[in-house]
């Protein structure tokens, strides 16, 4: 797997992970202080009866950067396929530049990651124990998954920062809506220059001045629903008694 550190990470985790109109275009109704929400979002909010704040560009904008995710659950939803994952950027508990878990759910086994500079711990569970691996990937034959750990918020967070003008706030489905052929979003971390997706239509909603509802279908057809909530409250924990990978043959 040295290659391909991240891609095993997630290769079936998120594999499946791809990403709608009334009103007047492009104004955001920036009339609310989403800084004032009283919204709480948890893992047992109601995000289809959920009413978005109304944000500014800017808080828009501030809503889609790493900093924003710094801790957070991301539930999400994909052709009858359902995953829940925690991450979180420079603000985990341990230090680590990136960490996130991957809950698989109970027919599977959990798995973590864990980047500090250049150097990338896998954990999976097995059982009652967790197994790792650690790669050093400074070298070139881990330009993949340099780019998977720069980029991995694009699996469970697409980027619409600088699109507000594309999006009109819908007052019936208390949301932010969006159908058309111009907003393009990348389609994989490890291609997230070289290639985007054209949306076909999205529906967001915002509280607190954080992300928490997102529903988006792409040109390829392919339509995901994702729950934000947790924020900053979300810690990635690293197993402290994991054992080598090596003690499991074919674990990785």
């Amino acid at each position: 797997m040295k290659g391909r550190f991240f891609a095993a990470v997630l290769c079936a985790a998120v594999a499946c992970t791809a990403l709608a109109a009334c009103g007047e275009k492009g104004n955001g109704n920036g009339e609310g202080n989403p800084e004032e929400s009283a919204v709480v979002l948890t893992k047992d909010t109601d995000f289809d009866a959920l009413v978005s704040d109304k944000v500014t560009k800017e808080q828009w904008n501030a809503a889609f950067t790493d900093e924003a995710f710094a801790g957070v659950t991301v539930d999400f939803a994909s052709r009858g396929f359902e995953l829940e994952t925690s991450f979180g950027y420079k603000k985990t508990a341990d230090g680590c530049d990136l960490c996130f878990l991957v809950d698989m759910g109970e027919e599977s086994n959990d798995m973590i990651a864990r980047v500090v500079g250049t150097q990338a711990t896998q954990y999976m569970k097995v059982g009652d124990a967790y197994y790792y691996e650690t790669v050093d990937l400074s070298g070139d034959e881990h330009k993949v998954d340099r780019e998977w750990a720069m980029t991995f918020r694009l699996y469970v967070a697409y980027d619409f920062a600088g699109q507000f003008d594309a999006f009109t706030y819908d007052e019936t489905a208390h949301a932010y809506v969006y159908e058309g052929d111009t907003v393009e979003v990348p389609y994989t971390p490890m291609e997230a220059v070289a290639n985007r997706y054209t949306v076909s239509y999205a529906t967001l909603k915002f509280a607190g001045g954080k992300l928490a509802y997102a529903k988006v279908k792409v040109s390829n057809g392919e339509e995901e629903v994702f729950h934000y909530y947790d924020y900053g409250k979300t810690q990635v924990v690293i197993p402290t008694n994991a054992l080598p990978a090596d003690d499991v043959e074919g674990l990785f």
